[in-house]
């Protein structure tokens, strides 16, 4: 026993002499890597084993030929560049060198760091493949032609980001510290050392493609949950009225997925249609009165092939068919939801079993604002024989609104989940932005769409455009042409990352018929709180039971279903959006600094440790047959 304890105070104390020694050695630095995603055909983003660099600053278009002109030996680098840098052409020259060990990408950090003018990791036409014109050779027009097709390149080094947090002092000083590091290796010429260097880690364990991590369960599907609701109690597949859909898209991409605001790319849309919802709350009797639905959607995962709207509209388009149920208490390994609605095929609520695709009649999109002048918000439209599309024009709003065409020829729709409606159906859809030929919008699912791009005049436009909306949308309901302002103007909103369960919160509030006495505790895994009753349309919101049709909803892609048989995903349909996220150890991805020394001195070291240890292990082989030899003889 008391050799056991010995031994173990003994680990303890060197696993302790090896943390003092390792914090001594190394300064870890607060950056923050990119996430390798997976399709049917391959793979895109970072991925490599832990790796060393050189520390290496490049600003500018000079310091990036110094790079390649510099013939170093046995060396590779931690580069370090700014984001207006972190382009294609860049990326391919450091990789063509060689010496690339990994990126470091630094934000708008003062005069060095400019934000870039323009930036869009996207493609120019963002879901072309997925699009209503995927038959097409190539894409129609470039919607976002600052597009630089980053999110769907492959790179055999890691990269990572260090964003701007003005409420986070560490990351301010991780950011100081790493300038300092490199200002050190620059006035050291890159060659005299010691040289401050970096060490990454970020292992990702999804490799091949989707349909190989996910046998291996090294990856996940993409999708959070979209969010639907009505203002309509007895809506049912068995009535006759029909539905006009007023449709955003929840989240958006980036390289950088934890650090994409979305403010003009998805919140600006989101922000207008909660708007929408207010106004029309204002009276709710009449809305309901109205001879057709009114359904709100906001679909998540729209960035990875309409895959939110895709399933859906898949979902609602036939009679629903339930395999296998539960009890209200049990979980599944193929369907981790507690009580769901069906077990098999998973569903964690029922109410969209009672809507109908064919009672579609219009979609209305709100789709993107940037533009901080409310002078012309454009729409776009196709046409499938409906030849009186509402008039969008109103004289008591501060937003114009007009067709977007040029010279007389349509340019269709731009990405949308209009799209996927349209896909299924001919029927009216109208996307409402504030571009005509491209967009506005100069940072599209970039790092750079945040709220310090938007002011009140960008809130005003939304407003307008949330006022206008909401009367259109009614008219269009109602089958009839009025005059007067509908009542209600929603004049307060934050742009924020905004998850799915703050916003199904917001919308299940905004369609409420009335509030359930009893006091409940919101949960963003169950808003069904037991304290609400058994019934599912009894939510809890802000603590309080309220009576909403408002669901959430599987937002994956279609080319993935669950297999029940394994409790796991597979691909199914190669064509379809497929994507899934790689798995990775968080506590693991991290890069940390170094003082380290030339790597002849390294080799030298080799060399030195090898040579003590070769004549360590003849002088062991004398010695010991020197005694042998002794011992032996008497």
């Amino acid at each position: 026993m008391f050799r056991f304890l010995a031994a173990l105070l003994l680990s303890a104390f060197v696993l302790a002499q090896n943390t003092y020694i390792e914090g001594g050695i190394y300064q870890q630095i607060q950056a923050f890597g990119a996430v390798r995603m997976l399709n049917a055909t391959g793979v895109t983003g970072p991925q490599t084993n832990p790796t060393v660099g050189v520390v290496y600053q490049i600003l500018n278009t000079n310091d990036l030929n110094a790079f390649l002109a510099f013939s170093p030996t046995f060396v590779k680098f931690a580069v370090v560049l700014p984001y207006a840098m972190f382009t294609p052409s860049v990326i391919d020259s450091l990789r063509g060198s060689n010496k690339l060990a990994g990126l470091i990408v630094i934000e708008n950090q003062g005069p060095n760091f400019p934000s870039p003018p323009t930036e869009s990791p996207d493609d120019a036409f963002p879901n072309f493949q997925f699009s209503l014109y995927a038959n097409s050779s190539t894409p129609p027009h470039a919607w976002n032609p600052s597009g630089s097709s980053m999110l769907y390149r492959s790179f055999d080094f890691p990269v990572f980001v260090m964003p701007v947090n003005l409420n986070d002092l560490s990351a301010s000083q991780s950011v100081g510290t790493l300038l300092q590091t490199a200002k050190y290796n620059l006035d050291r010429g890159y060659t005299r050392y010691p040289l401050y260097s970096v060490e990454f880690n970020e292992f990702m364990w999804g490799a091949v493609d989707a349909s190989t991590c996910l046998r291996r369960g090294t990856c996940s599907p993409v999708g959070a949950s979209s969010v639907w609701g009505t203002f309509s109690y007895n809506i049912s597949r068995k009535d006759t009225k029909n539905v006009v859909v007023v449709s955003s898209q929840l989240d958006g991409n980036g390289f950088f997925h934890d650090f994409v605001t979305g403010a003009a790319t998805t919140a600006s849309g989101y922000v207008t249609l909660l708007a929408v919802a207010n106004a029309l709350s204002q009276n709710q009797a009449a809305v309901t009165a109205l001879p057709s639905d009114i359904l709100f959607t906001l679909f998540s995962t729209e960035a990875f092939g309409f895959a939110g709207s895709q399933r859906f509209i898949q979902d609602i388009s036939s009679p629903f068919q339930c395999l296998k149920s539960v009890d209200g208490s049990t979980t599944t390994s193929s369907c981790n939801y507690q009580g769901p609605f069906c077990a098999n095929p998973c569903q964690p609520t029922g109410g969209f079993t009672n809507l109908d695709f064919n009672r579609i009649s219009a979609v209305v999109e709100l789709n993107q604002w940037s533009s901080r002048f409310g002078e012309v918000v454009h729409w776009k439209c196709e046409w499938y024989g409906e030849e009186n599309w509402r008039d969008w024009n109103a004289s008591n709003v501060n937003v114009k609104f007009g067709p977007a065409t040029t010279s007389g020829k349509g340019l269709g729709l731009p990405p949308s989940s209009a799209m996927s409606f349209l896909a299924k159906k001919k029927i009216p859809a109208v996307v409402l932005g504030d571009f005509q030929t491209s967009f506005t919008n100069k940072y599209y699912n970039s790092i750079y769409d945040d709220a310090s791009l938007f002011t009140s005049d960008n809130i005003a436009v939304m407003c307008g455009v949330a006022t206008q909306t909401a009367r259109s949308v009614f008219q269009l309901a109602d089958d009839q042409v009025y005059n007067t302002n509908y009542p209600g103007i929603f004049t307060q909103s934050a742009f924020t990352s905004v998850p799915p369960y703050m916003v199904y919160n917001l919308l299940a509030n905004y369609t409420a018929a009335k509030r359930v006495p009893g006091a409940c505790v919101s949960n963003s895994n169950n808003p069904n709180d037991p304290n609400c009753g058994n019934d599912p349309t009894v939510n809890c919101v802000a603590n309080q039971c309220v009576y909403s049709q408002t669901y959430p909803h599987y937002a994956y892609g279609l080319g993935i279903e669950m297999d029940y048989s394994t409790s796991k995903f597979v691909v199914v349909d190669a064509k379809k959006p497929t994507w899934v996220q790689s798995g990775y150890n968080s506590t693991q991805q991290r890069i940390r600094t170094f003082l380290s020394v030339s790597p002849q001195y390294q080799g030298m070291q080799i060399g030195v440790g090898l040579s003590l240890t070769l004549v360590a292990t003849v002088a062991t082989y004398y010695i010991q047959r020197f005694v042998d030899a002794k011992f032996n003889s008497k």
